[in-house]
């Protein structure tokens, strides 16, 4: 049974289950709607819930606190935070599951309020891979292609990005009329759906990215949802719901005042086979979350076969609803490591390095005296040591239609010295006004520094943060998610 999850104003995410809904089948439409369940509430942020995403049994909500929380709905548990790599709010989420992957994530990306983009990887450890920087504003929305080879954005910049997922980086960028608010790749990824204000334009991807439709709404448009690549249903600010013909640019049918305020969600319950989701669920600002048969929306407006949508269940959480995200319980939770027989090449590698490796160990064995002896000295000339630590994932086999990023430097890190733990506390240099020091007092000096420079040479073991700054990234513990207990005790 699939999980309704609405991100509020207050902090607070609800989870709602439509069980045994007598009203699918039912014609009547002045019946009152049955009740959703309420399953789950958790107090997922310290401010506003902005954004609400799912991947496979994944949930992951971003916030005003600069934070990311997981959940994993499989076990019904709070799975702990991710730190936002950049700086500000986290106003966008986006799950990529690979078609060959039924429905589990491989990698997510979060957009920052700085204008940067994270790139996670899905599921496990839940490691940052790499940060991508290039707009100038707020992140408004992101979009993956179904290929996983490229990804858009829109931000308070007024621009639209493309990026490179092979290498992490943008390759093209567009400056718009107005600023987007959401994007949406079609389903064979062949056009992409743009919304700015009450205007939703689609355009191709191939070719010179031509105009295929203009949508001119009413009021201005809030929310997109995208089964086909004919129809496309959009939630509008006066709270109604419109489904739109993509080829001929005109309105299919429309639900006034399916809401009492604005919409500020869409998700598909039950896909189905159809143009429409079978089941779609909607949210408002005034803290309703409704459950629709979308069936009924597919009727030409005012054609013989119309037949007025039906309202199936509801709920009223008394919160300022902010987002709307529809989770699969029994879905994957990420991506499998491909298992795959070795080459013929592979294997007579694999014997070489192996008869090689008792001369390399001993050679190492050899040198490690030499290192250790001349460690100090290196660290006392050069002053920091010089990582060339790389963002790397591990090599397995991949389809076309895979995510992958390219290994990325890191920025070298800056170590504050380090007070071995066998050494007695030494006092801190005197300000440059006061008079120096006699002579006699050297002796103590000399001491002191060959003390620091052991302990620089101590600090400078820890392996390097991976990222753009030293404190972005996971600021994690044990795989890259940090419990909630452990920020407890911490506080």
């Amino acid at each position: 049974k699939m999980l309704i999850f609405a991100g509020t104003y207050e902090r607070f995410l609800f989870g709602f289950q439509a069980a045994e809904l007598p009203g699918t089948a039912r014609e009547d439409a002045a019946q009152e709607p049955a009740s959703l369940e309420r399953r789950y509430t958790f107090a997922a942020h310290q401010n506003a819930v902005k954004c609400v995403a799912a991947g496979g049994h994944w949930l992951a909500s971003g916030g005003c606190d600069d934070q990311i929380h997981l959940y994993d709905m499989k076990h019904g548990r709070d799975a702990g935070f991710l730190m936002n790599p950049g700086d500000g709010a986290v106003p966008c989420i986006e799950f990529y599951c690979p078609p060959a992957a039924s429905g589990g994530p491989s990698h997510m990306l979060t957009g920052s309020a700085d204008g940067s983009i994270a790139i996670w990887q899905a599921g496990g450890g839940w490691e940052h891979l790499k940060l991508m920087k290039g707009h100038k504003g707020s992140i408004n929305a992101l979009a993956i292609h179904p290929s996983g080879r490229v990804a858009l954005s829109c931000a308070h910049d007024r621009t639209l990005r493309m990026w490179d997922m092979a290498r992490g980086r943008c390759t093209y960028t567009a400056k718009l009329d107005a600023e987007a608010d959401g994007l949406r790749f079609g389903p064979s990824g062949a056009a992409y759906a743009l919304m700015a204000g009450a205007k939703v334009t689609v355009h191709s991807v191939g070719g010179e990215g031509g105009l295929l439709a203009t949508l001119t709404h009413p009021r201005r448009a809030l929310a997109l949802l995208q089964q086909s690549d004919s129809v496309l249903l959009t939630g509008c600010e006066d709270g109604s719901l419109k489904v739109w013909d993509l080829r001929t640019s005109s309105v299919q049918q429309s639900v006034e005042r399916a809401h009492a305020s604005r919409v500020r969600g869409l998700a598909a319950v039950s896909a189905g086979s159809g143009a429409l989701p079978e089941l779609l669920a909607s949210a408002s600002s005034d803290g309703v979350v409704k459950l629709w048969d979308a069936r009924k929306m597919s009727a030409p407006a005012g054609g013989a076969g119309r037949a007025e949508p039906v309202c199936l269940a509801q709920a009223a959480t008394r919160a300022r609803i902010t987002s709307l995200a529809v989770v699969n319980p029994k879905a994957p939770g990420a991506v499998p490591v491909p298992v795959s027989k070795p080459s013929a090449e592979a294997v007579e590698a694999a014997a070489a390095a192996q008869a090689a490796a008792p001369k390399a160990a001993a050679r190492q064995q050899a040198q490690a005296g030499t290192r250790k002896q001349a460690g100090g000295k290196q660290n006392k000339k050069h002053g920091k040591q010089q990582h060339s630590a790389e963002i790397e994932i591990v090599p397995q086999e991949r389809s076309d239609d895979e995510f992958e990023v390219v290994p990325q430097r890191a920025a070298k890190q800056q170590h504050t010295t380090r007070q071995p733990a066998d050494k007695p506390k030494q006092h801190a240099a005197p300000p440059a006004s006061q008079p120096k020091q006699p002579a006699k007092q050297q002796q103590p000096a000399k001491q002191h520094k060959q003390s620091s420079g052991a302990g620089q040479q101590q600090k400078h073991k820890t392996k390097p943060q991976q990222g753009g700054k030293p404190s972005a990234g996971l600021g994690v513990q044990q795989g890259g998610v940090v419990k909630k207990q452990q920020q407890q005790q911490q506080g």
